[in-house]
């Protein structure tokens, strides 16, 4: 593998579109952002076993990220913002949610932060699986470009005394076009990042006592489905995340997010191993390719396996159906 990534000491990694100084001078300020973080009025104050968890998610998230070609950042836990409901209006929280769609947490590069605004207390599993979800986000590989819309995402002349105003490029595997008005591969960065986040909690968080009993509420729920229902024990645990309630009438509870566009991921990374053993010795390698492109943000090497493996012109069209058009 290629030497780490050298970070820039924030989340975003490169602004295009400026001279070598202006750069420069354009990362620092997402430099300083990321490490001075202002509290939002609106989040809650961490506890103590919160930022218990943000200590270790850093500490074991350097181990694994080196999997996939980059050396982590460590995230203050000024840089998590976990949102207290009861501070937002009805209407500012059906905002969130109709920008969130059913995900309780996002990244801002612009911001250089994470919000959450899951309940902790309803399933800390569930509340640590969006966490590292968007702490995954942040530590892959994101950039903006120089742009004279009016409808940018960050006025930098209003934020950091320049003239210029910047609009995303990069978000891990996604790429947005030059009109800002699509994203390509969306949702397939969006499953490559729960994948990569279902990983971290199955090498890591599986050993964590203070969520043992999620844990073991989640298998109770599990094996019940496998016994009463004949499933497939892989088909299962790769779709229940966390179960959020046991009542009298059974249990609520809930599937990794992206649960459809994980399944066209899995089928891609099986096509793509079953046609290229010669060069891969498993499927995990395949999706170790796919990741690493997100977290590095080198994608010709996948560019070149799919063209190489559906024909020229296949990675384009697998960009455009995976794409969302945004106006």
């Amino acid at each position: 593998m290629e030497k780490f990534q050298a970070q820039s000491g924030s989340g975003v990694n490169r602004v295009l579109g400026f001279s070598p100084n202006g750069e420069t001078e354009v990362l620092d300020y997402f430099k300083d952002r990321f490490e001075n973080n202002p509290i939002d009025p609106k989040e809650k104050i961490k506890t103590p076993e919160q930022l218990v968890f943000i200590e270790r998610i850093n500490k074991q998230m350097k181990p694994f990220m080196e999997k996939y070609g980059i050396s982590s950042l460590d995230i203050s836990p000024d840089n998590i913002h976990i949102l207290d409901k009861d501070k937002f209006s009805e209407e500012e929280l059906d905002q969130l949610h109709t920008v969130l769609g059913t995900e309780n947490g996002f990244y801002s590069a612009a911001k250089q932060g994470v919000a959450i605004l899951k309940e902790y207390n309803d399933s800390k599993l569930s509340f640590l699986q969006t966490l590292v979800h968007e702490i995954v986000h942040l530590q892959g590989f994101n950039s903006f470009q120089k742009t004279t819309d009016k409808d940018s995402e960050l006025d930098l002349h209003k934020d950091a005394g320049t003239n210029d105003s910047l609009k995303t490029r990069r978000i891990g595997f996604t790429i947005v076009s030059n009109d800002g008005k699509t994203e390509y591969f969306k949702f397939l960065n969006e499953a490559i990042t729960t994948e990569l986040a279902i990983r971290f909690e199955r090498e890591y968080m599986s050993s964590w006592p203070e969520i043992s009993e999620d844990l073991a509420l989640r298998a109770e729920f599990i094996n019940e489905v496998i016994e009463n229902e004949g499933a497939s024990p892989e088909e299962v645990v790769d779709t229940v995340a966390a179960v959020t309630e046991k009542t009298d009438n059974g249990y609520n509870w809930k599937t990794f997010s992206y649960h459809d566009e994980r399944i066209d991921l899995d089928k891609t990374l099986n096509q793509l191993y079953l046609k290229n053993k010669g060069t891969f010795k498993s499927k995990e390698e395949v999706f170790t390719l796919f990741a690493t492109a997100a977290m590095t943000g080198k994608i010709l090497p996948v560019a070149r396996l799919i063209e190489h493996t559906f024909g020229k012109g296949s990675f384009r069209a697998g960009g455009i159906k995976s794409g969302e058009v945004l106006d």
